[in-house]
This record gives structure tokens, sequence and C-alpha cells, in this order.
């Protein structure tokens, strides 16, 4: 659900795919590019920068058992400190 563009999803939105992941945030053409929370289908939670549908920028990385990592990301890899 969403914001579209002709058949791409542009502006706000939230997608759920059938193995129960969702994300919520901004699209740009069809990808996932901006702030947004991913919710990985084992309950991990990734909220943050995303470009191009890869984890980018400052983010929170939150696993199953409550260890998380806070910082940066850069083409989905934590990227710093």
């Amino acid at each position: 659900s969403g914001q579209w563009f002709g058949s791409q999803r542009d502006g706000i939105g939230t997608t759920e795919w059938p193995n129960g992941s969702k994300y919520e945030g901004q699209w740009v053409q069809d990808k996932a590019h901006g702030k947004g929370t991913f919710i990985h289908a084992d309950g991990a939670i990734y909220e943050g920068g995303f470009s191009q549908d890869k984890a980018h920028g400052h983010g929170m990385y939150k696993h199953v058992d409550g260890s998380k990592y806070v910082g940066g990301w850069e083409q989905d890899q934590q990227h710093g400190h």
C-alpha cells in the first residue's frame, strides 16, 4: 500500500512479502530509498537509511536475541564503529 507513480512504488508506502518480511518507508522508482524500517521474517529489525533497496547511511539493526548495532551502513554492510 502507499504512493505509486505509474506501476512503481514512489513516495511513502508499505510492502509485505509472503515470507513475513515487511518494509515501511520511502520508495523511489520501486526501490526502498530514504528512511524506512525493514522487519525480517525472523523478527530482526533494521531502521534507518536506505539507498537502492540496501541499508545505507545511519541505521540501527536489532537482532532477535536483543543485541544491536547502531551506526553507519554502506551497501547493506555495517560500516564504521
